[in-house]
């Protein structure tokens, strides 16, 4: 799952990308989170071609026009193992 957080008073674009280990990506999606707003959301519902599948390696891209707060766990279906991505400041 992942969270995104736009503190701003003003709205944000946001793009969010899913890559395979090998750098292919694989599905995009631009939205605008509004001022004071959040998006928080399962990946599969997101990306609703991702559900069923089982992936061992790969990654996200978030990036925005300004200013967010991302927070994102992952782990297994059955949440027997559970770990949040530690936050990542990019300037």
């Amino acid at each position: 799952g992942i969270s995104l957080l736009n503190p701003d008073s003003v709205a944000a674009n946001v793009t969010i990308e899913v890559y395979r280990a090998d750098g292919t990506r694989v599905e995009k999606l631009d939205l605008t989170i509004d001022p004071k707003k959040r998006v928080t959301e399962l990946l599969t519902e997101l990306f609703p071609s991702l559900k069923g599948q089982d992936w061992i390696s790969g990654y996200l891209r978030v990036t925005a026009d300004r200013g967010i707060s991302a927070f994102a766990l992952f782990g297994t279906h059955n949440l027997t193992a559970l770990s949040a991505i530690p936050p990542q400041i990019v300037r």
